[in-house]
């Protein structure tokens, strides 16, 4: 999981007007109109990207409040993913009842509603008996609800393209399902976990033969185990090969905090993405609104004002803890990797960098959380640039193992106002250190 990319802003290549009758319809609080695909961009009624966040009833068996729901249009989102039922827990249509009411909340709020069929704890598998008795059961219901669509089945193998021939057999069979029902409801295929090898992912579409309608079906993609620049590069070549492209899972920085580096691939890719964020997260400022503006991203939402036009990066407090795996670029021999809840695979010479911070008046001290199964190492502090001044040096000395933590510190100069940071590593060639988080005092 190697990770490098600093980019800004929405570039509206394929929608720079909108529809007006679209947003016409948005503005009177009707049903949205169906998605279409335009060189590979899976676009809504207004020419705009999915953007989303989800719900879990396969998990908790309850909707959020109905005010939570339609709250997340004010931060620029106008779809709804939900994670139905699961093979693990339920029977096909169990919780009919509570997707009639996101159906009928989502119509009424003028989101999009993708619908899959979730894992619980089991993904990575799937029972093509279940997953054919839900699309029995769902796909009829909702064939004329053109806010809907149709996710075949989240995470149905482990963990990466190519699939095995059973579990695309079993996708080629609920799109006939599908299709049989609700002719014109777009499909979205195979909701890779890791996907890391387009090669792969485009054997698999062939192996799906004929059957599929590429003018009103999709490619799902999620966003773990592969780096940023990797998966870009997949991304944009299924995509120039002629199919469509939805992130249905980017996965969450730590801290269940947005992965706004995936997110700003999305935006200048024109790739629709639905947020591994509940409504409620979407809400709280300190998880989602906070980091899009850091990141300086922006784009036209359906619903307000929010984010504000050409969007400019806002500075983060420096004198708050800042967890490791919230960087926004990297470089070096090799890259970081990002483990979610810290970083790893460090080399020498590899940095991470963290973006626009502000140092207030000054600090004079930097702690770290760390862990060395190696070697250990150095952790220098710079501004500016990976190669800028630096402010101070933590040593980093072997712990023993990689889960074993300690706290390290260093005094530091010359840090005040608002400047970028960068963090560099040195010592031995590989697997000096795993970091947890850093902060100033």
């Amino acid at each position: 999981m190697k990770r490098f990319i600093r980019f800004l802003l929405l570039l509206p290549v394929f929608f720079p007007f909108g529809d007006t009758s679209a947003d016409e319809a948005i503005a009177a609080g009707t049903a949205r109109g169906r998605v279409r695909v335009e060189s590979g961009c899976v676009l809504t009624d207004s020419g705009r990207l999915l953007r989303g966040c989800r719900i879990s009833t396969d998990w908790f068996e309850t909707l959020p409040e109905r005010k939570i729901v339609t709250a997340v249009k004010q931060w620029g989102l106008n779809a709804v993913h939900l994670y139905a039922e699961s093979f693990a827990r339920h029977t096909p249509g169990q919780l009919h009842d509570l997707v009639d009411t996101l159906v009928q909340w989502t119509e009424e709020d003028s989101l999009y509603l993708v619908i899959t069929i979730g894992c619980l704890m089991e993904n990575g598998h799937c029972r093509p008996d279940f997953t054919a008795g839900f699309w029995n059961y769902y796909a009829p219901r909702y064939a004329k609800k053109t806010h809907v669509l149709y996710e075949i089945h989240n995470e149905p193998h482990a963990w990466s393209p190519p699939y095995p021939a059973d579990v695309v057999a079993m996708e080629r069979e609920a799109y006939r399902i599908i299709r049989a029902a609700a002719p014109e409801t777009h499909v979205l295929f195979f909701s890779y976990a890791v996907p890391n090898d387009a090669d792969a992912i485009l054997r698999d579409i062939r192996a799906l033969g004929r059957l599929p309608d590429w003018s009103n079906c999709s490619i799902a993609l999620h966003g773990y185990g592969v780096a940023d620049k990797a998966y870009e590069r997949v991304v944009r070549r299924v995509r120039d090969a002629g199919y469509g492209v939805v992130n249905t899972e980017p996965r969450n920085l730590g801290g269940d905090v947005v992965n706004w580096r995936l997110l700003r691939i999305h935006e200048r890719n024109n790739v629709s993405y639905l947020h591994f964020l509940t409504p409620d997260q979407v809400c709280e400022p300190a998880r989602f609104e906070r980091f899009v503006e850091h990141a300086g991203i922006s784009w036209t939402p359906d619903f307000g004002t929010w984010p504000p036009a050409l969007n400019k990066p806002t500075a983060l407090d420096a004198l708050s803890r800042m967890e490791a795996e919230h960087f926004d670029s990297q470089g070096g021999p090799s890259g970081v990797a990002d483990y979610g809840s810290r970083i790893g695979s460090i080399s020498n010479g590899d940095y991470v960098g963290y973006g626009l911070l502000d140092f207030g008046s000054g600090a004079s001290v930097c702690r770290v959380r760390v862990s060395s199964g190696g070697a250990g190492g150095a952790i220098s502090l710079r501004l500016n640039a990976p190669d800028g001044p630096v402010i101070g040096t933590v040593n980093v000395d072997p712990t023993g193992g990689w889960d074993n933590w300690v706290t390290a510190s260093c005094p530091v100069r010359a840090a005040a106002g608002k400047r970028r940071l960068f963090l560099t590593f040195s010592g031995g060639q590989y697997d000096l250190m795993d970091l947890d988080w850093f902060e100033f005092q």
